[in-house]
């Protein structure tokens, strides 16, 4: 199937032209950038979408245009940039969302499918086509290739919910097609293998390489030999490859298997994240222009005009044009969607690059298609790129940027960390939220004299810092500061980085059981914008010991049972560790549900004064802070000062100390 479609986007072998002016690869390169370059600029600037620059360029360089270079010299790079594409795709997909509507996104891959397969094998009929040649051109038309996905990204709709499904049914619209281009096929294959065995067996494999082998090995990667940001970004590479490989050793398009690499590997790479950025800024400036500027070699004007070819390809193009727009009409106004989220879902199924043209190759090459059909499907592809783009253009200018809502706990962690000594305690637990989330760890340093400035190099803390960061196997981006006090330095740098949690550490004074007195830790939760975990010793945890007060469970709680029992799904989703939930008698047993089977003590007394008496070696007390100047009260003190125990203390921002922070107003706190 991979050297169908190579040999449809190869000159023609046929073709009698000159040599290329520039026959290297230094010529080759410097064309191509040139059209990355100068093209999208050009077609902008008259308010042309860039992708059609790129395929325009194509022709302009290609043996049909000013024959620049040899086309056969660029499909190499350009079915990478097509395997870079889906894989993208699959690594930027928001799988929370994509649950939330994963039954939109099926009805839609089944209706996008079977809407324009059923108008094609009507325009198949219209055009002569019988038997396993009506098959073969329904499934043509049913799939579809996320070129314009570019555009959506750079306008930051990736999120959106028209854009999660319609990326989650190209997997099934394109793995159906697949599959009945793989039984069409089946009675030609060359192996003599049977495609109902091979097909379903190398779904299986593929999956299990790429959602149970990837992330494992993803995961150890990270943490050991691949802590540098170049290490990481080989993996995502060779690991996308060699799913692609792996999928067409069964006959199975590259691209399925370089999407599902990109799902399996989803939670190690996080969006924003420095990894995710270097990804997007490599496929975006090299492999992906690649592949769209290839798809301007096939363009033949001597081909694509002749009248025959131009009657057939009219009838495809209805079929293609109205069966992907009824599918997403019907799929999405049935959902409640907006008919501008309608027309992206339209305007990203439509465009037909890959999975078309290596249908129309295969058909071809065993005598279902004759070159009339060939050609047309080319003039179809070039017609429905050209479309796609300025729809997916207008709709997405009229999509709204999805707003951010209950944002998951460890999506941007951000670690106030003061020597090494505090970040072996703190990271753990940074780690833990974010990983739960496919978050980022960003740790802080600040420096509020000059003394300590000189004292601890800033650039050693921060390369000091990254090193811990790479050493937990987590993505993000270590910062130094100078501000007036650590409080405003953690305040601002919360800010700057978009902070969903700031995580922090303190010590209890010995001999002051039962007060926790020292007045940093308060002083950044009185300034902090957002809730701030504050860690007070952090053992060899074993249990993790949830303390749940009455006022958790009322409407008015800065700091309630959900956002507690996220904190303590993350920590042990990470430890696999057990969990004890230690409530008051008051707290109904619904609100305590979003534990899980989580083991439940009720206590008549207050839990911290239940736990004091009861917690063990090994223990990670869990708590939210309760109502006063302070962060926590004597019997949780208590509890933490017995020897290996630790205590977590979650407070909302503001909840904590007198509003002030070294004398500077906090804007997040009433006077």
């Amino acid at each position: 199937m991979h050297a169908a479609l190579t040999a449809v986007v190869s000159p023609p072998a046929t073709s009698t032209q000159d040599p290329p002016i520039f026959d290297s690869a230094v010529g080759l390169l410097l064309c191509v950038l040139a059209v990355t370059l100068i093209m999208p600029m050009i077609m902008e600037r008259i308010r042309i979408p860039g992708i059609i620059g790129l395929i325009l360029g194509g022709y302009l360089i290609g043996p049909e245009g000013f024959n620049l270079i040899d086309g056969a010299g660029l499909q190499g790079l350009g079915s990478v940039g097509l395997l870079y594409l889906m894989f993208l795709a699959g690594l930027e997909l928001d799988l929370g969302l994509f649950s939330r509507n994963r039954g939109a996104g099926l009805t839609f891959g089944l209706l996008t499918f079977c809407f324009p397969f059923v108008l094609g094998v009507v325009a198949g009929v219209w055009t002569g086509l019988s038997g396993w040649g009506l098959a073969l051109i329904g499934s043509v038309w049913a799939s579809h290739t996320l070129v314009t996905y570019p555009i959506v990204q750079r306008r930051g709709l990736v999120s959106s919910r028209s854009v999660v499904v319609s990326v989650g049914a190209t997997v099934i619209t394109d793995t159906l097609a697949l599959l009945v281009l793989a039984v069409v096929a089946g009675g030609d294959n060359e192996a003599g293998t049977n495609p109902y065995v091979s097909l379903p067996l190398g779904l299986l494999v593929t999956g299990l390489f790429t959602l149970v082998v990837l992330p494992w090995t993803a995961r150890w990667w990270f943490r050991h030999p691949g802590r540098s940001r170049a290490a990481r970004f080989i993996f995502l590479v060779l690991a996308f490859l060699a799913a692609a490989l792996l999928s067409q050793a069964f006959g199975i398009e590259g691209i399925v298997g370089a999407f599902f690499a990109g799902l399996g590997l989803n939670r190690s790479v996080p969006n924003g994240s420095p990894l995710m950025e270097v990804t997007e800024f490599v496929g975006n400036s090299l492999f992906i222009p690649f592949f769209l500027i290839s798809i301007g070699l096939l363009i033949e004007p001597s081909v694509i005009t002749q009248p025959r070819t131009l009657q057939v390809a009219a009838a495809f193009a209805v079929a293609v044009v109205v069966g992907k727009y009824l599918a997403a009409a019907v799929a999405g106004r049935t959902r409640g969607f907006a008919w501008s989220e309608v027309g992206l879902m339209f305007s990203l199924t439509l465009p037909q690059a890959a999975a078309t043209l290596a249908a129309a190759a295969v058909g071809f090459s065993i005598g279902l298609f004759d070159e009339v059909v060939l050609n047309a499907v080319l003039v179809v592809v070039l017609v429905s790129l050209l479309v796609s783009s300025a729809t997916t253009q207008w709709f997405a200018s009229r999509v709204p940027v999805p707003r951010r809502e209950e944002r998951p706990v460890g999506q941007n962690v951000l670690v106030g960390i003061a020597d090494d000594a505090q970040a072996a305690t703190l990271m753990p637990v940074a780690t833990a939220l974010a990983r739960a989330a496919s978050g980022t760890v960003n740790p802080v340093h600040v420096i509020a004299d000059e003394l300590t400035a000189v004292s601890r190099p800033p650039a050693r803390m921060r390369e000091t810092m990254a090193d811990r960061v790479a050493a937990s196997g987590a993505e993000g981006q270590a910062h130094v500061r100078l501000d007036q006090s650590p409080a405003l330095g953690l305040r601002n740098a919360a800010l700057e980085t978009d902070a969903s949690v700031i995580v922090v550490g303190n010590r209890l004074r010995s001999g002051m059981a039962g007060w926790f007195r020292d007045g940093g830790a308060e002083q950044i939760v009185a300034a902090a914008p957002v809730p701030v975990i504050t860690v007070v010793d952090l053992p060899r945890v074993e249990r993790i010991a949830v303390a749940v007060e009455a006022a958790e469970a009322a409407d008015t709680a800065v700091i309630d049972i959900a956002f507690l029992a996220a904190v303590c799904g993350a920590l042990r989703a990470e430890w696999r560790v057990a969990v004890m939930v230690v409530a008051e008698e008051d707290v109904p047993a619904a609100a305590l549900s979003v534990f899980g089977d989580a083991a439940v003590e009720r206590c008549r007394r207050k839990p911290g004064e239940w736990l004091a008496e009861r917690v063990r070696p090994g223990d990670l007390v869990l708590t939210a802070t309760g109502v006063g100047p302070t962060l926590i009260g004597g019997a949780y003190a208590k509890a933490a000062q017995q020897p290996d125990v630790g205590l977590a203390v979650v407070a909302g921002p503001g909840q904590a100390g007198s509003g002030f922070a070294l004398g500077v107003p906090s804007p997040f706190v009433d006077d």
